[in-house]
């Protein structure tokens, strides 16, 4: 039974199909757009097909696109598609839509637009190009077409492009291109660099060349290069490095394919070597140094020549006073004896330099402080009006110390605190006969209170005598503030007399002298705090 069924139904679907031929044919014979609507009249505008498709594709009003949807190819509807007989419509539009051009290169790009009376499947489906020079392709697109890279010969370059549909009918048009290529480069000229040049006899020149063509556009060449005097200069014949041989001028000449390029070179007589340097002065550093008794400094010296330039020397080195420092006469180390000081000459053949060298003896080191949380910021910007004594001046006649006593009038001010390290800065401040003095110190704590306490500091007076001291500092307050305060150094003693006469060493006589400075002598500083409104403006200033 469901044989028969489909039987019957195949032979209603051939007889649907014959109309449908019979009206393709009428409809063909000039009236095309009445097919879309008989066949749409009879399927619907989506029809269905339960035995052979699931779905039929409907025509548009103009009959020329199936809208295919339910997966139906093309090819299986070909059949009761009307007739084509209408090419497809091809325009060059890319490099020009002129029929000629005119081409600089031997690469060509061509591009353009092809239309059919038909689109989709049934519209175009391929563009080719053929140069009638040799050459085809197929152009990228088709509707909107183009193609790269086309080979152009010399001459005239006919490129022909077709479109082609689904019926097979082809469209063509056609671009005549023509081209002639560039001419190739020759080799018309050289240049040589550097156009002239002047080296000393034995020294050596490089040239370069650059060979350019009929355009003066650079081209590469390889050269051969040779000197019209090789008595004046040689030349490498391929690298193009000279070399004077002697005095004189020559030509050199660099040479490709029968041209050259030439550049002048001359040649001067050596230049003469320069002088002997001669040794004319020595320098010592440091040209000044103080140690102390029983420590040493480094001296180094260096030579230079007649236009000031170091040279290499070896030096004898020696003191104008072993008694007061002795030094290794090779290594310029200098190692202090006494107080006093002492010329350091180091000398090669007859030329000499010097130095100076101060020997002091050693200041004491400040006792070491005891551990406490004393706080010392009260006595900041407090002053003192002291009186300073000393003994300590060395008699040269007499060999010994002075018994005249000094006695100084002076401002003390402490000026900061610095807890990390336990230090007191403050600065002595006087007049004298020549003007205002001052004299910073370190009080270095030791033991004590913040209103009672000890401390070590050293000073120098007159620029020419050290001190070492120890202080105690007392104070006492009322609410807060320092009320009163007095200053009074401990056990002052002389540390060293910085000054010395060279000509000590001898006596009238010529005889080596025995005297000696000695290190003794003492000093005493002592005041009271004072508001700081009774220090004369001239002393703050």
């Amino acid at each position: 039974m469901r044989i028969a069924k489909k039987s019957k139904t195949w032979i209603v679907l051939l007889t649907v199909f014959s109309v449908l031929g019979v009206f393709g044919m009428i409809c063909g014979a000039g009236a095309s757009n009445n097919f879309p609507g008989i066949y749409n009249s009879y399927f619907g505008t989506t029809p269905n097909c339960s035995l052979c498709h699931s779905s039929i594709p409907a025509l548009n009003s103009t009959g020329t696109t199936f809208s295919n949807a339910g997966g139906n190819t093309t090819a299986g509807w070909a059949a009761i598609k009307p007739a084509d007989p209408t090419p497809p419509t091809m325009t060059i539009t890319t490099p020009t839509s002129s029929p000629t051009y005119t081409a600089s290169s031997s690469s060509l790009s061509i591009g353009g637009t092809a239309s059919d009376n038909f689109t989709g499947p049934f519209g175009v489906t391929q563009v080719t190009w053929a140069n009638s020079l040799g050459g085809a392709g197929t152009c990228s697109g088709t509707t909107s077409w183009s193609a790269s890279g086309i080979s152009l010969s010399s001459g005239q370059n006919v490129i022909t492009v077709t479109a082609r549909d689904q019926a097979g009918n082809t469209g063509t048009d056609t671009l005549t291109v023509a081209y002639t290529p560039a001419p190739a480069p020759v080799l018309t000229t050289i240049t040589v660099t550097p156009p002239s040049a002047s080296i000393p006899q034995g020294s050596t020149q490089q040239f370069s060349a650059q060979a350019f063509d009929q355009n003066n556009n650079p081209i590469s060449a390889t050269f051969s290069w040779s000197s019209s005097s090789t008595a004046v200069a040689t030349i490498n014949s391929s690298s193009g490095l000279a070399t004077g041989v002697a005095p004189g001028s020559t030509t050199i000449t660099a040479t490709s394919e029968g041209i050259s390029g030439t550049a002048s070179l001359t040649v001067t007589a050596p230049a003469p070597p320069p002088p002997t340097p001669v040794l004319t002065s020595i320098t010592v550093a440091p040209a000044t140094a103080s140690i102390v008794v029983g420590s040493t400094q480094l001296f180094t010296a260096t030579a230079r020549d007649q236009n000031n330039n170091p040279i290499s020397a070896t030096f004898s080195w020696s003191s104008s006073s072993t008694a007061v420092a002795t030094i290794n006469s090779s290594s310029g180390l200098a190692a202090g004896v006494a107080a006093g000081s002492a010329t350091i000459t180091a000398a090669s053949g007859t030329i000499s330099g010097t130095a100076s060298l101060t020997v002091r003896v050693a200041s004491p080191e400040p006792p070491p402080p005891i551990p406490g949380t004393a706080d010392l910021s009260i006595w900041v910007d407090k002053w003192f009006k002291v009186k300073i004594q000393n003994k300590g001046y060395y008699n040269e006649e007499e060999n010994r110390l002075s018994d005249h006593r000094q006695g100084l009038s002076a401002f003390l001010k402490v000026t900061a605190w610095d807890p990390d390290n336990k230090v007191l800065q403050a600065t002595i401040l006087g007049k004298g006969e020549e003007g205002k003095w001052s004299e910073p110190i370190l009080l270095h704590y030791i033991s004590g209170t913040n209103l009672k306490f000890l401390c070590w500091s050293q000073m120098t007076l007159a620029g020419d005598a050290n001190f070492g001291f120890t202080a105690q500092i007392r104070g006492s307050k009322r609410r807060g503030g320092l009320t009163r305060g007095t200053f009074t150094s401990v056990g002052g003693y002389h540390v060293e007399t910085t000054e010395g006469d060279d000509d000590d060493d001898e006596d009238e006589d010529g005889e080596e002298s025995s005297k000696k400075q000695p290190p003794a002598g003492w000093l005493k500083i002592t005041g009271k705090l004072i508001a700081g409104e009774k220090v004369p403006a001239d002393i703050k200033e």
